[in-house]
Formats: C-alpha cells, structure tokens, sequence
C-alpha cells in the first residue's frame, strides 16, 4: 500500500478538498421545531393525566384516612388507622441503595 508521501501533490491535494452542502431547509427547520414541540406538549400532557389519575383514585382514601396517611407509621387494623410511611421509606431507601450502602 503507497503511502500518500509516495503520491504527486495534484492527488493528495484532490482527496482533501471540502465538499459544498446544501443550505439547510427553512421548511425541514420548522418542521423539526413543531414536531419537536408537539412532543414536549405530549409528555406535559401524559404527566399531568398521570397526577390526575392517582389524585381520582386516591380521593376516597385521603377523604377517609386523611393526609396524615403519607405521614404516619401507625398500622392498626383493630382501630382502622393507617400509615404508610414506613413503606414509602422503604421504597424510597430502596430506590437509593445505589448510592447508599445504609438506610435507616
């Protein structure tokens, strides 16, 4: 294989010479921009209909057990009260055990 020391100047001269491209499209840009929009206003519409969801499902047990619910730890059957916060600790230590070697 010739290396491109061993080639007349004209030949390497004509492999490095640039290439003119096209301007870009002002019709693809905008294309791009909307479709890149409508996305961003899909994924802001999915996560405020996932809030709306849980906040509908979970109004009759907030109406019951109130908001207290999230922060307490007292699971008593016998007396109907509830807390879930040992379980949204555990989930939330487990979630971070990555970073973590202890979670208390």
């Amino acid at each position: 294989m010739a290396l491109a020391l061993d080639r007349p100047a004209e030949l390497v001269e004509s492999r490095t010479k640039s290439v003119a491209l096209r301007p870009p499209s002002a019709w693809a840009d905008r294309a791009f921009q909307w479709l890149t929009m409508v996305m961003a206003m899909a994924v802001v519409a999915l996560v405020i209909l996932v809030g709306w969801q849980l906040a509908r499902g979970s109004h009759v047990a907030i109406g019951k057990y109130g908001w207290r619910f999230l922060i307490s730890s007292t699971w008593d059957p016998v007396n109907d009260r509830f807390g879930a916060l040992p379980f949204i600790k555990v989930r939330l230590c487990h979630r971070s055990l990555r970073s973590s070697s202890r979670c208390h």
